[in-house]
């Protein structure tokens, strides 16, 4: 079935938001994977999409799966912000296949699809297609309309999945530490009115508190990191695409590159402002 344009995502391209998808593409034989990765980097390269990053997967007769192609990008050993481990774990066989992995295994492979802010039916999808023998191509792109992809891939006999990827986890942390922080000032005000019998629980939820501010900040700063190192790896991939564009072409791929500055940089402030927030309540 797969993944494809919908009202929530046309809504979005109206308001000029980044169009950053996963894209998961399923053919039966490498052949036709490598071709179809081939007419990827010609839409690339013509402007129709802009493909930040990229990888060939595969599944053999045991079930298990490979990496076949990595694009060499970013961080060591990662894809989308991921570990390649994680993602190739993840697309390991369908969800309903789980109940045998371990408690911290699961809570792990779960943590892994929301740091690279996908979802559970997704994977689920992409796993069920995912058969023995088949081989994929996973990448990281960027496109407004899925006419391109979809036309290409069907050419090269490939089943198309999308998710649009949803980065909320900077609301989360800022909501989490002006929670923890609300939490903190509370218990101090009622230290203050309290018996001297209660006071040594308070002081108890006080520092729970504190040890949740001090996780959260942690977690701010490497998300402000991350977020930094995803940026300019987005920015450098436009720059390198818009040199052999047409003017038309290369006035799109620019003004994406000013929203893709824009939005970011909304997120790393949004966060250095929650982790300085924390820090403060931290240091009183």
């Amino acid at each position: 079935m797969g993944y494809s344009l919908d009202v929530p995502i046309i809504k979005l391209l109206q308001k000029g938001k980044i169009m950053d998808k996963m894209i998961v593409i399923v053919f039966t034989n490498e052949t036709n994977a490598f071709n179809g990765l081939t007419e990827l980097k010609n839409l690339h390269r013509n402007g129709d999409i802009t493909l930040y990053n990229e990888m060939v997967i595969s599944k053999d007769d045991r079930g298990e799966i490979s990496t076949k192609d990595i694009k060499d990008d970013g961080p060591i050993g990662t894809f989308m912000g991921m570990s390649v481990g994680a993602l190739l774990g993840m697309f390991g066989g369908p969800v309903g296949m789980l109940a045998g992995m371990s408690g911290g295994a699961l809570a792990g492979m779960f943590y892994d699809i929301n740091e690279a802010d996908i979802d559970i039916e997704f994977v689920d999808e992409v796993s069920k297609k995912m058969v023995p023998g088949t081989v994929a191509i996973l990448a990281d792109v960027n496109e407004e309309w899925t006419t391109p992809i979809d036309s290409k891939m069907v050419e090269s006999g490939g089943v198309v999945f999308r998710q649009l990827r949803r980065d909320v986890e900077d609301n989360q942390i800022e909501q989490r530490i002006n929670k923890e922080q609300e939490s903190i000032e509370k218990f101090k005000k009622e230290l203050q009115a309290s018996k001297d019998d209660a006071k040594d629980k308070i002081n108890e939820h006080i520092n729970k508190a504190k040890e949740n501010l001090v996780s959260l900040s942690e977690r701010a700063k490497k998300k402000e990191e991350s977020l930094k190192e995803d940026m300019q790896r987005k920015i450098e991939t436009l720059e390198g695409q818009v040199k052999d564009l047409d003017q038309k072409n290369r006035d799109k791929i620019n003004q994406m590159i000013e929203r893709v500055k824009t939005e970011y940089n909304t997120k790393i402030d949004k966060l250095h402002r929650a982790f300085e927030a924390a820090k403060v309540e931290l240091d009183s």
